[in-house]
């Protein structure tokens, strides 16, 4: 009798670590699989550069629209897991451009600040390997279109002039509480604009995410 109950006692105890051990094994595959994310931006943009031009119809001179430098704001939200990730970025500006004809006279309030929605694509040369993946370094790429309302014709009102955009940078996201999915995104990124006779603008952002 006893060396029965002994026998159902040691079934129990091996069937419950058989228990935990799936549960491990199922919370660890979740943790590496893929998770939504989901971030707020803040940081700078790295600019005085021209973001469009137009002929003043009134005049006859050239027209520019110029970003200079000034704060960016953004929103991401995306798809990743340990390898890759695939997001949506939209990136905005404190300031908005500025239009000055070719003799640098300027013409006020004839545009608005700057629009960048990008999809981007991220690589995790690290995987999951440093700090346990509390600290991911990250190469990121991408493509979309930047939209700006400005009058560079100088008789209507602000049109929207687009242009295409390509993203090439890098960051590195570090968690705050992995319990909870928050972290910190630090991120380089420039912007160069293909219409623009191959534009460059630079951002450098400051993220504060959380993994679902």
């Amino acid at each position: 009798m006893r060396s029965s109950l002994i026998s159902r006692s040691g079934m129990v105890v091996l069937l419950c670590i058989a228990g935990a051990t799936e549960m491990n094994a199922q919370t660890q595959s979740s943790d590496k699989g893929t998770r939504p994310e989901a971030a707020t931006l803040f940081g700078g943009m790295i600019a005085n550069k021209e973001l469009g031009r137009g002929t003043n119809a009134t005049g006859g001179e050239r027209l520019s629209a110029r970003l200079n430098y000034g704060a960016a704001l953004g929103l991401r939200g995306g798809l990743h897991n340990e390898l890759l990730g695939l997001e949506v970025n939209f990136l905005t500006t404190s300031n908005r451009a500025g239009v000055k004809n070719e003799f640098g006279v300027v013409f006020p309030n004839h545009a608005e600040r700057p629009l960048i929605c990008t999809g981007d694509a991220l690589l995790y040369p690290f995987r999951r390997s440093i700090k346990g993946g509390n600290v991911r370094p990250y190469l990121t790429s991408g493509v979309g279109g930047m939209l700006l309302s400005a009058d560079l014709d100088n008789i209507n009102d602000k049109e929207t002039h687009g242009n295409v955009v390509w993203n090439a940078g890098g960051g590195v996201k570090v968690s705050v509480r992995e319990s909870t999915g928050l972290y910190v995104d630090v991120r380089f990124t420039n912007h160069r604009l293909l219409r623009s006779a191959n534009t460059d603008v630079q951002s450098i952002s400051i993220g504060v995410g959380a993994r679902f």
